[in-house]
């Protein structure tokens, strides 16, 4: 009995530990004190899911279903309890009472019904097998106001985009002021032309320079071109976002920086997307084969012959696993906008995207880069093997310049939730800081910047990757350029003889 007894008290611990107390104050008191996330909409923070709420105050305050109130708190934060697994939310009676007297309110006034408050999500009856929230009766006081002069324009709740009207890049005011959206648009302006001039221009010149001799050396999987390449494509995603404009790039989130979850993505948001995301992840892994290029030589001693014989490998690496991630991101409709520049990317609102298709791949590049080089550094100390110069130093200004972007990721992560809770700015001062998206735009540019030069003004790249000019090759053992000493000692006998030399 004791062993079934602990198995309900593990059971039940197990099934309450999503459970949090309701912090959200337009749902409290309404007969339940606890909820879980991630709620019904796809929050998986109540601050999300408090200011998604205060979107909806102008219809509370209209008064078109005293049931409203209930329904978007059953949505948005629904209940939790320890004899059930998963949160309750409304049923579909109640969301159908709701919508058949609210609909009518949104569509004079242009507004289509929320894709969170669809009905057939919802289960048909409260039982056992599916609990839901019923709600009181409607109120007669409640129906909807009889004909006549139609009041004064609702304010524009984010969550109901207005059809065939084009937001503005400052339509959404919850961090950044205006003239901070302006100044952050600027700068992006300014650092996509970098981007994605540089490593074009390199690449260019690259294409247009004379094939180098065969026995010039070469680094073995061309790791300069294929960065460039890399940077390039992603500058082309800030080209394309300048040339769309933040209202095309990201149409579907434009009026509500937390409804990703709720609105299907644009064509153009999704081209910004794809370029930016999947090119700034592949160049991050060109950058682990160059130190892992690096490494090999350095550390192990392998000639760029032996490693060339791996560029297959490296190609796959470096091209197929961004494109897993990204395809995933996609399907799993994560894609999201900036509120600072409208960018289109994931991660901007949805903390657990950014930690999973962000933070993650990035922090598994930097501690590959980083242990690599430590490795490479010790490994060629008191060794003759002194090659890669060039490449050790980029390495170290990725290593730098991805720590401090990785930085304000977690700057932001961390402070996400108090700067949404202070809501709009009121006269006080912000405390979301301008400086730390503008330093991730910087960082990013100027890698290309550096890459593409380095490309466009070294028409041989051996100072990349090849050995010191002061040092000489290294023979492989298994060839031999000169015949064995014997027979060269045999050799000049025979025509030392001929001559009629003596031999001492």
């Amino acid at each position: 009995m004791w062993r079934h007894i602990a198995l309900l008290l593990v059971g039940a611990a197990l099934v309450t530990e999503g459970c949090e107390v309701v912090r959200v104050e337009m749902c409290r008191g309404l007969g339940y004190n606890m909820t879980g996330m991630p709620n019904l909409a796809g929050h998986e923070l109540q601050a999300d899911a408090d200011f998604t709420l205060q979107t909806f105050a102008p219809l509370v305050q209209y008064g078109c279903s005293a049931r409203l109130h209930l329904l978007l708190c059953a949505v948005y934060v629904p209940m939790c309890t320890d004899k059930v697994a998963s949160p309750i939310g409304p049923c579909r009676p109640l969301c159908e009472s709701v919508r058949s007297r609210c609909l009518p309110v949104l569509q004079g006034f242009g507004f289509p019904w929320p894709a969170a408050l669809d009905c057939a999500r919802f289960p048909a009856d409260n039982d056992h097998r599916h609990m839901c929230m019923q709600g009181p009766p409607e109120a007669s006081a409640a129906a909807i106001p009889p004909a006549g002069p139609r009041p004064g324009p609702l304010p524009l709740p984010p969550p109901f985009p207005r059809p065939r009207s084009p937001c503005s890049s400052n339509a959404s005011e919850v961090l950044f002021s205006p003239q901070q959206q302006h100044m952050a648009n600027a700068w992006l302006t300014l650092c996509a032309l970098l981007a994605t001039v540089c490593p074009l221009l390199g690449l260019f010149a690259r294409l247009a320079a004379p094939a180098p001799a065969p026995t010039a050396p070469q680094p073995p999987p061309a790791l300069l071109l294929h960065l460039a390449v890399c940077y390039a494509g992603a500058g082309l995603g800030w080209s394309a976002r300048l040339l769309m404009g933040p209202a095309s790039a990201s149409a579907a989130f434009c009026h509500h920086r937390l409804l990703a979850h709720d609105l299907p993505a644009g064509h153009g948001c999704v081209l910004v997307f794809l370029l930016l995301y999947y090119f700034n992840n592949a160049a991050s892994v060109w950058w682990v084969m160059t130190v892992l290029c690096w490494f090999l030589q350095t550390g192990l001693g392998w000639t760029p012959a032996r490693i060339q014989n791996y560029t297959t490998f490296f190609h796959i690496t470096a091209w197929v696993l961004p494109a897993v991630n990204t395809v995933l991101i996609v399907f799993m409709r994560r894609i999201d906008a900036d509120e600072l520049t409208g960018t289109c990317y994931v991660g901007n609102q949805d903390s657990t995207s950014l930690i999973a298709f962000v933070l993650v791949p990035q922090l598994a590049c930097l501690l590959l880069v980083g242990s690599m080089l430590i490795l490479g550094f010790l490994t060629s100390i008191g060794h003759s093997r002194k090659g890669g110069r060039g490449s050790a130093v980029l390495a170290l200004l990725f290593l730098a310049a991805n720590s401090c972007v990785v930085a304000t990721y977690f700057y932001e992560l961390w402070n996400r939730d108090d700067w949404i809770m202070d809501g709009p700015p009121t006269g006080k001062p912000r405390r979301a800081k301008l400086w730390v998206p503008l330093v991730r735009l910087s960082l990013p540019a100027v890698l290309a910047v550096v890459v593409g030069l380095c490309v466009c003004f070294s028409r041989s790249q051996s100072w990349f990757w090849s050995m010191d000019a002061k040092q000489k090759p290294t023979i492989p053992q298994d060839i031999h350029y000169f015949p064995p000493p014997k027979q060269r000692l045999h050799k000049t006998r025979s025509h030392r003889k001929h001559n009629g030399e003596t031999l001492v």
